[in-house]
């Protein structure tokens, strides 16, 4: 018996204990005055008479109460069976419903607990999140020593974005009871998406060393160890997971990132495959395997999986540009402008839209039109690098030397230490019969390849569009 069950019937018990010792002790009283000072038989039968009608009205309270009870009982574990099954709506009636039958006794007595707490749960589920945070405060206030409650404040508070309430709430729970595994996992999520990847790793491993079945745990250390950039004991702990709950769409996915961070790309294949085999709706993985795809030169492939992305999100912009540079590298450039053209239509403020199409253009060599989609992107995005270059190089196709020239100029304003910009800079200056200044900047761009070999430098930038 637990205990709950135990203290309901202890206290039933008692409450019957006493009705009976109240019952012979006043007809005791009443047999005493009775013989003692002889008081006639009617009064003796009209005293008995009303304590027998107070008897019974406290018998039949009790009777109500215990009815009510269960009655109560019985609507919050129906809301229960209804949540569980994903009903959250109706989840929410037979809650209101359990509370409607002794509103006092749910509002007051800490038994109830759990009906608000439920509540709190399944409105959340709906996005009533105001109400969810309403009906958990009343679970504190009629248990504020229970850890179970305070988990799901730290969980409101964590989907709020609000993550320092929500460790707080969390650090509360762990104090009642320690030993409960997935607050602790909670605990090790909200470190996480506040990027403090040491102290999720310990609530995490905390979490799996109290239950190491956790799949969620397994997952979150692997997420944390693959942002921390471990990705060789992130795919351990991802690997753990899968072994735990093999259909999880979300690991095979993460899993796949790393095993792409680390150049596995034939592995980080297989775990998209089986991402998008247990979720066939996850757009990222479809987008992700497209990529690879296309790192492996792999175009045709990549462009179906792209295609899968934008029929699962059509208004996916990253998705269709990825499809753009595709389509380009199989030299189908008037489709990569088209695509271009759509994602242009779902937001024309994106200069990295008008950029695209800029290269897109210029591969079909109608160079006028490309400076028109940079001057678009340059509107937007003034210190963008790679329009700057790309629209010297149009510009220069053009025989628009100075217009060419002050585009590179520009380009060296945002990074002067790129050989490329250097290099064609000095062409253009030679065009323009600036002998000297040219000589300058190929002096320049061969001391940035120098020590861009010996000493190493970030990326440079490569020149789509140029011949």
């Amino acid at each position: 018996m637990t205990w709950k069950r135990f203290k309901n019937v202890t206290i039933d018990y008692f409450n019957n204990c006493f009705k009976i010792l109240l019952f012979i002790s006043i007809l005791y009283l009443l047999i005493y005055y009775y013989t003692s000072y002889k008081i006639d038989a009617t009064a003796a039968g009209i005293a008995l008479g009303l304590f027998a009608i107070i008897f019974s009205m406290c018998s039949l309270y009790s009777t109500t109460k215990q009815v009510n009870e269960q009655q109560i009982d019985y609507w919050n574990g129906k809301g229960v069976d209804q949540h569980v099954q994903g009903n959250s709506d109706a989840a929410i009636r037979f809650y209101n419903k359990a509370v409607s039958i002794d509103p006092r006794a749910v509002d007051t007595d800490p038994r109830h607990y759990k009906i608000w707490l439920n509540k709190s749960n399944a409105l959340f589920d709906i996005g009533d999140r105001e109400g969810a945070f309403v009906a958990i405060r009343k679970a504190i206030e009629l248990d504020p020593k229970s850890a179970t409650v305070w988990n799901s404040v730290g969980y409101l508070y964590y989907h709020q974005h609000e993550y320092h309430p929500a460790i707080d709430a969390l650090k509360m729970a762990i104090e009642l009871d320690p030993k409960l595994a997935f607050v602790w996992g909670n605990k090790g999520a909200v470190f996480y998406a506040l990027q403090q990847y040491d102290h999720a790793i310990k609530a995490l491993e905390r979490a799996i060393e109290l239950n190491p079945r956790l799949v969620d745990a397994w997952s979150n250390k692997g997420n944390a160890l693959k942002d921390k950039g471990e990705h060789e004991e992130a795919i351990k702990a991802y690997d753990k997971a899968i072994e735990l709950g093999p259909t999880n769409s979300t690991v095979w996915y993460n899993k796949g990132i790393a095993l792409k961070a680390l150049k596995r790309y034939d592995e980080a294949l297989h775990a998209y495959d089986k991402a998008i085999e247990f979720d066939p709706l996850k757009l990222a993985a479809w987008n992700n395997k497209g990529k690879i795809l296309h790192h492996q030169e792999k175009y045709d492939e990549a462009i179906k999986a792209y295609e899968k992305a934008i029929d699962i999100n059509p208004q996916d912009i990253l998705v269709l540009l990825n499809k753009c540079d595709a389509l380009n590298c199989l030299g189908r450039h008037e489709e990569a402008v088209e695509v271009c053209k759509r994602a242009s239509d779902i937001n024309s403020q994106d200069a990295l839209i008008w950029f695209k199409m800029g290269v897109a253009i210029d591969f079909l060599k109608r160079h006028d039109h490309a400076v028109d989609a940079y001057n678009r992107a340059i509107q937007i995005d003034p210190k963008f690098f790679k329009v700057l270059v790309n629209k010297g190089n149009a510009l220069f196709a053009l025989e628009k030397y100075e217009e060419s020239l002050n585009a590179y100029d520009e380009a060296i304003k945002q990074d002067s230490f790129n050989a490329l910009v250097q290099r064609n800079r000095g062409t253009v200056l030679n065009k323009l019969g600036r002998i000297d200044e040219a000589d300058v900047a190929f002096i320049k761009s061969q001391w940035i390849e120098y020590v861009i070999e010996y000493a190493g430098s970030p990326d440079s930038y490569i020149d789509l569009s140029s011949s």
